[in-house]
């Protein structure tokens, strides 16, 4: 979790004023959680958030790493059991990374090139391979990912 960076941390309350205001002073760190993981305090609207919230790791048993290895394994054409029986993580875990590789795709793309070191063929072909598993995933939002990846 240390990777992530805390200038990036935003208030998720809709009903803040604050709402998704970046580099915002009335962000303050407040201490961690049981699992570690840092926590933050909006000043203007009192609401407490783990560092992980709104990212693929909120509310996630598996680590970053575990969460990159999924990734990786996808890229290189492995299926959700394949992965299963590599990880030993369980194929319904595996199925709900990939539906949230889908919801976080331009967190995903810029964590895969940036900080994996993968090239943008590699992150194209794993985004491919993930519209194969989800065949029936709603037509707009695979617009939208193949829209992104080429901007």
């Amino acid at each position: 979790m240390s990777k992530m960076e805390f200038d990036n941390i935003v208030c998720l309350n809709t009903n803040c004023p604050d709402y998704l205001l970046k580099n915002n002073p009335c962000i303050i760190k407040k201490g961690f959680n049981a699992r570690g993981i840092q926590m933050f305090k909006c000043t203007t609207c009192g609401m407490r958030f783990p560092q992980t919230k709104g990212t693929i790791l909120y509310r996630r048993h598996l680590s970053e790493e575990e969460i990159l290895l999924i990734c990786q394994l996808l890229v290189y054409g492995n299926g959700v059991r394949a992965i299963e029986r590599i990880t030993y993580i369980h194929r319904d875990t595996v199925s709900r990374v990939i539906d949230d590789l889908i919801n976080h795709t331009e967190e995903i793309i810029d964590m895969l090139i940036t900080g994996v070191g993968l090239a943008q063929v590699e992150v194209d072909m794993m985004w491919l391979f993930i519209s194969k598993i989800k065949r029936n995933m709603n037509k707009e939002v695979f617009d939208q990912l193949l829209d992104h990846q080429y901007e």
